[in-house]
């Protein structure tokens, strides 16, 4: 429960007493013209409310992301894990190492790593062997996802990149 809603809590009795049946003792009834009695309002329990989910989120967004293979022309072949992304608190504010990417094969998570970000890119790469299936052949069949996370432990939304083969 949040300090908000406790607070909300605290105040309902109280509100509740001030709404009630109250005799001021001044108003006689008599007097001229007409009054506003009780009654609809306009707008009565409409409008914007208060709650999570409003406004602009500060956690980070990818806006792009890809797996590539990159085959072993001078070297092991290695699968390279980029991803784009932008922070509303600013571009170099993502936390250096607490974003991670993870592989997917058949409803199972193969592996979790940490990526290395800085100033709106993150990247990852894994040599062939690591880990079973994660290579240049395999790298269609696995669903690799990235999530992201600022200074401010902010984290984007899970996402899948496209794998570039």
């Amino acid at each position: 429960m949040t300090i908000r809603h406790l607070f909300l809590v605290a105040a309902l009795p109280l509100t509740l007493l001030a709404c009630g049946d109250k005799d001021d003792g001044g108003d006689t009834g008599e007097g001229e013209g007409e009054g506003e009695g009780e009654g609809e309002g306009e707008g009565e329990g409409e409008g914007e409310g208060e709650g999570e989910g409003e406004g602009d989120s500060p956690a980070p967004v990818v806006t792009e992301g890809e797996a590539t293979c990159v085959p072993a022309s001078s070297g092991p072949e290695a699968v390279v894990f980029e991803a784009w992304v932008t922070d509303p608190q600013g571009d170099d504010t993502l936390d250096p190492t607490g974003s991670t990417v993870s592989g997917e094969l058949g409803g199972t998570v193969i592996f979790t790593d940490n990526m290395v970000c800085g100033s709106g890119y993150c990247t990852h790469s894994l040599v062939d062997g690591t880990y079973a299936n994660v290579n240049c052949a395999g790298g269609a069949d696995i669903t690799f996802t990235v999530t992201i996370m600022d200074e401010d432990g902010n984290t984007s939304e899970p996402t899948v990149l496209s794998w570039n083969g």
